[in-house]
């Protein structure tokens, strides 16, 4: 089996993110007479991409030099490992790209990573909980719950102290295991 076409894929998906990522918007927060929207830091998208990038270049001079140099190394498998690991952070990198919180006046429109985006009134928010799922970006996330159900999650990559306000349901945040009323 020929598995040449492992080039493109560990040098087309850097090329893509770069491409994507330059036509993208390089501004994580808007403020809009009628509504605001919360993404994450484009550094961190960059930080992504640059990454991608120097595994792409180091993946391709890999693939040619074991190539060219007999010396028992299974090219397959150094250029499936390259390949894997950009398919993967593309993944991540496209996710953490896609999400987005946008408020408005009476309700909010989280899009998730994955997923179809869930717009949540303000005034059905039943309870803002801590997650204990921490990113290492600002803090803990919040899970968002309408009734017994979680509804969205609001990411610590973004600005929730910003959303937090906007949402001014502070009376549902909790506090240490308990609620702040």
């Amino acid at each position: 089996m020929d598995y040449q076409f492992l080039y493109i894929v560990v040098a087309g998906i850097p090329f893509a993110a770069t491409v994507m990522d330059w036509l993208g918007s390089a501004i994580s927060e808007r403020h809009h007479s009628h509504h605001d929207t919360y993404e994450a830091p484009s550094a961190l998208f960059h930080a992504l991409v640059v990454v991608m990038v120097g595994m792409g270049l180091l993946g391709v001079v890999a693939g040619i030099y074991i190539e060219a140099a007999e010396n028992g190394w299974s090219f397959p498998s150094v250029m499936v490992f390259f390949a894997a690991f950009e398919i993967v952070l593309f993944c991540i990198w496209y996710g953490m790209k896609r999400y987005r919180v946008v408020t408005y006046e009476d309700h909010m429109v989280v899009t998730p990573f994955v997923g179809r985006p869930v717009t949540i009134a303000y005034a059905d928010i039943t309870a803002l909980r801590w997650s204990r799922l921490h990113f290492g970006f600002t803090g803990a996330s919040i899970n968002v719950f309408v009734g017994d159900k979680r509804i969205a999650t609001l990411w610590d990559g973004i600005d929730i102290d910003q959303v937090l306000t906007t949402i001014d349901r502070f009376d549902l945040l909790e506090v240490r295991g308990t609620y702040a009323w």
